[in-house]
Order: C-alpha cells, then structure tokens, then sequence
C-alpha cells in the first residue's frame, strides 16, 4: 500500500494558499535610516567642513540644518555638503530624510565646535595656524625674566632652550 497523503495535503495547502489570495513572491523595502559622517569635528572660525551623507534606505529627500552660525545653514542636497562655520562655539547638526518606505532623524548635538582664531604671538618663527599664515617674533628675555622655548607638535631644533632661534 502506497502513502500519498503528504503529497497531497501539500497540493491541497498551495490551492488553498492560491485560491485565498496570498502573495506567493513578497517585495520587502528597505529601512529608512538617517546616517551621516563630517571630515572635521573643531575648526577655526570660517573654516569648512564637509558632511557627507551615510543614510540606508529609499530615500528621496535630505533636509540638512547645520545651525545659525553656519553657511549654507540648510540643505536639500544629498551630498557632500560644505559648510562654513563661524563664531565660536558648539554647533549642532541634523539630517531628516524621507522617501517611499518612511523618514528618519539624526541628529548630533554640539558636533562641530568652532574655535576663535589666535591672535598674534610673540613667541618665534612664522607659523601656519588655523589655515592662515601667521607670523611669530621671538624677542630676547629680558634681564632678570626667565622664559623657556618648547615645541607642542611638528619637528624642530633650538640652539638653546632659552634662546628662540630655531
């Protein structure tokens, strides 16, 4: 004696499946998630930064704010995004995107923060600093002063610590 009721019950499951309506292939979208990265996170007052947008999904809609101290402080563009900021402080940025499967919100609080420019030192040779050239004058400690030269960052020689002459 043969067995054919599996074989039939799975017949009998599929023309049910059919006759009731149900998807056999089924579409799935994707997420829509807000995502984005910035090349710099402190920079000197009208310095740029450039976001670039990282965000999933079917989107087709970008609604940047980078803040008033910001231009452009808004945007409807994908990408890459250059902005100037100005001002010191901290600067929050936000990306909204939208599209067929949904919108979503990013938002990064005190991401960018914008620091004065220096002023002018008086302690040696010319220096770039903050994307300007500045230049820096070593004078003589004066008799009966102390003063001690020390480099912070890069490569450099002294003569003397004391002396300013690289």
């Amino acid at each position: 004696m043969k067995k054919t009721f599996i074989p039939l019950l799975f017949l009998f499951v599929v023309l049910l499946t059919q006759k009731q309506g149900y998807a056999t292939n089924t579409e799935f979208s994707s997420v829509v998630t807000a995502d984005f990265t910035a090349n710099a996170t402190t920079v000197c007052s009208g310095s740029t930064v450039t976001f670039t947008d990282n965000s999933t999904g079917s989107i087709d809609s970008w609604n940047w704010d980078f803040g008033p101290n910001a231009s452009p402080s808004t945007s409807n563009n994908q990408e890459p995004i250059t902005v100037t900021f100005f001002g010191p402080g901290p600067n929050t940025i936000s990306l909204s995107v939208s599209g067929s499967t949904g919108n979503d919100t990013k938002t990064v609080t005190e991401m960018i923060t914008v620091v004065g420019n220096p002023t002018i030192a008086n302690a040696g040779t010319d220096q770039t600093i903050c994307e300007k050239s500045t230049t820096l004058e070593a004078n003589q400690v004066a008799m009966g002063e102390t003063g001690k030269w020390s480099l912070i960052s890069g490569s450099a020689s002294f003569s003397s610590m004391n002396n300013p002459n690289a």
